[in-house]
């Protein structure tokens, strides 16, 4: 006699679990058991953790659909976008794949000392982008300090920023966009910069700065486009604020072994 093959298992509870902000959901479903008599106790447990809090009917309309809990999901845009706004855009990212990517450079006529105290800051950028009004990090309840820096624009547009890296011996800082008060047209993008001192030729004593862009494969290509462009805009406007001989927010010396 042919052994019958295993049935697929069942999906009987998703379970949301949360930590100081949105982290995860826990999806839990049970393997019915050959046997027709057997008890519940006797069937296998199976439990997967879906990072980002997934919503619950994407879980539930991907097993209505596949007949099985879903290793991985697809989150919606506007659950990520702006249901989770403070969920980091690098977990949200992994769910589609890193496909488009864009990166400009520019050499700025300063000292990558000098440089590198004006960049690291993004919540102190109103001197180096036109279009922000005001720049300020996000404090959580208790008054202590988050990784996320809210910037308000001149046109009335909002977004807030997570600071995903930053290394001030290799000058490079890694961040993302994780709130949106316009709809984005992409799940995430992740911009990185990074500086390299030129130290021989006739540039020596000048900062190479790169400035590149990660997007998600959902992004079109008029979008990689505007990216590429407002880089352009930031290295322009970088090279134009040392240009014009003012000095960075803060001392030099504070810079490669402090943060603030």
């Amino acid at each position: 006699m042919t052994k019958p093959r295993p049935a697929e298992p069942v999906l009987r509870e998703v379970r949301l679990q949360y930590t100081e902000l949105p982290s995860s959901v826990v999806a839990t479903w049970r393997s019915p058991c050959h046997a027709p008599r057997a008890r519940e106790k006797h069937r296998t447990l199976h439990t997967i953790k879906y990072q980002d809090n997934i919503p619950r009917t994407a879980i539930r309309n991907h097993v209505a659909v596949n007949k099985k809990p879903p290793s991985t999901t697809i989150p919606t845009k506007a659950s990520l976008t702006h249901k989770y706004p403070f969920c980091s855009v690098l977990a949200k990212m992994s769910f589609l794949p890193l496909a488009a990517y864009v990166k400009e450079s520019g050499v700025i006529k300063a000292p990558v000392q000098d440089l590198w105290a004006l960049v690291s800051k993004i919540h102190q950028w109103e001197p180096i982008h036109s279009g922000l009004k005001k720049a300020e990090k996000i404090y959580d309840d208790k008054g202590e300090e988050t990784q996320f820096v809210r910037w308000d624009f001149k046109d009335e547009h909002e977004i807030i920023c997570r600071v995903e890296a930053l290394d001030h011996l290799d000058y490079m800082i890694k961040f993302s966009t994780n709130w949106s008060k316009l709809p984005l047209e992409y799940i995430g993008v992740v911009t990185t910069i990074r500086l390299f001192p030129i130290t021989y030729g006739f540039c020596k004593g000048y900062t190479l700065l790169v400035m590149d862009g990660e997007y998600t494969s959902d992004v079109n290509p008029a979008m990689l486009a505007t990216g590429s462009r407002r880089r352009r805009q930031f290295i322009d406007e970088v090279s134009a604020y040392f240009e014009s001989g003012k000095k960075p927010p803060i001392p030099t010396s504070q810079v490669p072994w402090a943060r603030e």
